[in-house]
């Protein structure tokens, strides 16, 4: 498979289940779902792609920094083995976050907004793109390949929440049985990657 083609479709599934476990951009579009519609949701989850482009963007041009460095590959794959773990461990042990707060902004501006606010998303992506490249899942030494990767991360995210906003009416009817569900599930995938990381590095 191309490796473009690869690194778009790693970009897309990181972001995803990353936008699975509940938190504050879920339940945001799951309440602009129900209020104004998936017109709405589609604007909010749009914004915060869009924010997540750009954090993605820095992230990856400064995770080159740790891969240049070759005597720190190993030590970054058993780093991302044990963060896949520790997250995994997480997720699984995770509560069901409470409501969703009322706000005053229109869907874009309050996806933006939020989205800026979210600057945990820049060492997250710092982290996953450098555990990636170390691991040789995915390439971004030339423009065109960080293109691709981040523009799958957007996808990744505009898709994850737009899953929210979709199936927002049956999540919000057993919302705290689904946010449990889908914290064990992103953790169970967690630690499986985990495992399959450390069978590759022994390998």
């Amino acid at each position: 498979m191309n490796h473009l083609i690869l690194n778009f479709m790693a970009g897309a599934l990181v972001s995803f289940l990353g936008s699975l476990p509940v938190g504050i951009l879920n339940l945001t579009i799951m309440q602009i779902s129900l209020q104004k519609g998936l017109k709405g949701a589609l604007l909010f989850a749009l914004a915060c792609a869009i924010i997540e482009l750009g954090y993605s963007y820095i992230a990856v041009r400064m995770s080159g920094a740790l891969v240049d460095f070759a005597m720190y590959k190993n030590p970054i794959r058993f780093f991302s083995i044990a963060l896949f773990l520790v997250a995994g461990i997480g997720y699984l042990r995770k509560k069901p976050s409470g409501q969703v707060v009322q706000y005053s902004l229109g869907p874009f501006s309050l996806g933006i907004v939020l989205s800026i606010l979210n600057v945990m998303a820049i060492p997250f992506w710092l982290v996953y793109t450098a555990v990636l490249s170390a691991s040789q899942w995915i390439a971004v030494d030339a423009a065109i390949e960080i293109a691709w990767f981040v523009t799958g991360i957007s996808l990744g995210t505009l898709l994850g929440l737009m899953t929210f906003a979709l199936l927002s009416r049956r999540i919000h009817k057993q919302f705290s049985l689904q946010s449990s569900l889908v914290n064990k599930v992103v953790g169970l995938i967690l630690i499986g990657s985990s495992l399959l990381e450390l069978i590759h590095l022994v390998n």
